[in-house]
């Protein structure tokens, strides 16, 4: 499931988290199939999912059972009333 087993002390110790792109891609793309296309899901998953991760390098991607950065603002964003003035 995507790394999902990064949750695992001696994974998170070691600091290396998730799977790798062309790892995803080898299990997933088949034969005569566009590639480009499977990345491009990937990125636009990672841009709409709140508990999938993508490393700085953007070469590994897992699940984890927090939620992303973007999660947290948003959660924080609709808490604050429109009609606030601060």
């Amino acid at each position: 499931m995507l790394g999902s087993a990064s949750s695992i002390s001696a994974i998170r110790a070691q600091g290396i988290r998730g799977l790798e792109i062309s790892r995803i891609l080898l299990g997933t793309v088949q034969p005569e199939e566009n590639i480009a296309n499977f990345k491009d899901a990937l990125n636009t998953l990672h841009g709409s999912l709140f508990y999938l991760y993508k490393n700085p390098n953007g070469n590994r991607f897992w699940y984890d059972t927090k939620p992303t950065l973007r999660k947290t603002a948003e959660d924080r964003a609709s808490q604050i009333s429109q009609a606030d003035p601060k």
